[in-house]
């Protein structure tokens, strides 16, 4: 499954096919690796400390919004996600602009659309971390209830 690791950001805009084949191959593998040949995909994943590829890619994407916003990685990508400036004391905090877009697909399937999408998702304590290893650890707990890409629906 480590092919799916290089470029996690483009294999999350995938079809819903390409997806299901994805999930197809991880479940193949962790069937071999556990000679498991009756089991469901969710109690592979469960067996194996795991989540779906797609969920490892939203997360992985949260993770780059997180060291734009604090500025731990390349300078271009600084600009991609931009702070709600808001006059209210509000429930959440921290939410990003989300941009408005015109075409599916270089809106809604944008990195800055979508990281800003799931940023303004995942709760408050998930965002006050101050490392990237806190960020890390607290997002490994969340699941991508929030996420509605293609993929999610």
């Amino acid at each position: 499954m480590s092919n799916f690791g290089y470029c996690p950001l483009i294999w999350m805009f995938c079809g819903k096919t390409a997806n299901e084949e994805i999930n197809r191959i991880h479940k193949r593998a962790l069937r071999r690796l556990y000679n498991d040949f009756s089991s469901s995909f969710n109690e592979l994943l469960a067996r194996s400390g795991q989540k779906t590829v797609h969920l490892q890619n939203l997360q992985k994407l949260l993770l780059e919004v997180f060291k734009s916003l604090h500025q731990m990685n390349p300078a271009f990508m600084w600009e991609f996600f931009e702070r709600n400036q808001s006059n209210y004391n509000l429930r959440n905090k921290d939410l990003l602009q989300i941009p408005r877009f015109q075409t599916i697909t270089y809106g809604a399937n944008s990195i800055t659309y979508r990281g800003s999408y799931l940023w303004n998702s995942i709760p408050d304590v998930v965002k006050s971390c101050d490392s990237v290893l806190s960020f890390k650890r607290q997002i490994r707990e969340w699941n991508g209830k929030t996420c509605t890409c293609r993929v999610c629906k």
